[in-house]
């Protein structure tokens, strides 16, 4: 009896479909154009891998969201009711220094939930609120309660004891290799029955560049195809389905 395995598509197989819809398969399945190594292979690639994830982000695709547990959250080191913390990417901001831990997991696109508990103990976590215009700034207490998605970090007010926050959010994949490190067959889609919609994706970001009529056809056949991979699972609310008019925005630079 075989070895059970997940039911994965292989990177090779998504290029070979973009291929034929291409037309870049008429002499032989590797392409006449769009070859493993040409050297714009894989930028269209990661282009295309990359925009299937912001659409399923959009669509609240539950294959891009994982949980992650950010323990010992150093307690607030300022008194003053205007103060904050914050955790981003590089480092833990106590409200007076910087501090290397906790940092946000280093796949993390957006935050979706935050709970939180007092790390003494490893009790029952308990739900934050998030807020969407402030922080407000009132004395400190025991638990941070509230939080805001702000410049590519998560804003609390501090809490007066060290906590654990259990977080809940959206994630990316890695960017495929070049062949000349691990071949494209031997290379897994990491998402289900996603091949369709990828293979689209790539389809456009070949043509988009080269000005074809085609390539708006191509990103909207994407689209569509992003969407029917959340219909594939029955929980999953469909009003969160709709092509979303504004992406979700990552990280926004701060203003000078």
């Amino acid at each position: 009896m075989p070895t059970p395995t997940a039911p994965l598509d292989n990177l090779e197989t998504a290029v070979n479909t973009a291929r034929v819809r291409l037309l870049d398969a008429i002499q032989a399945i590797s392409g006449d154009i769009v070859t493993d190594t040409a050297a714009f292979t894989l930028t269209a690639i990661n282009g295309a891998w990359r925009r299937l994830q912001e659409l399923l982000v959009n669509f609240g695709c539950p294959w891009l969201t994982i949980e992650a547990i950010l323990s010992s959250v150093p307690l607030v080191t300022s008194a003053d009711p205007g103060s904050q913390v914050s955790i981003n990417w590089s480092n833990y901001f106590d409200g007076t220094n910087n501090q290397a831990a906790p940092v946000l997991p280093q796949n993390l696109i957006v935050p979706i939930k935050l709970w939180e508990r007092a790390h003494a103990g490893a009790g029952s976590f308990f739900p934050m609120d998030k807020l969407t215009d402030g922080i407000p700034a009132i004395p400190k207490l025991a638990f941070n309660k509230n939080w805001e998605w702000l410049n590519g970090a998560i804003v609390m007010p501090g809490a007066s004891q060290i906590t654990d926050i259990r977080l809940r959010y959206s994630a990316f994949y890695a960017d495929f290799v070049a062949p000349g490190t691990t071949a494209f067959n031997l290379q897994l889609i990491p998402i289900v029955r996603s091949l369709n919609a990828f293979a689209w994706l790539i389809c456009a970001e070949v043509a988009k560049p080269r000005g074809d009529l085609d390539a708006g056809d191509f990103e909207q056949k994407g689209q569509m195809a992003a969407r029917y991979i959340i219909e594939l699972d029955p929980t999953q609310d469909r009003v969160n389905t709709e092509i979303q008019s504004t992406p979700v925005v990552i990280a926004p630079p701060e203003k000078g």
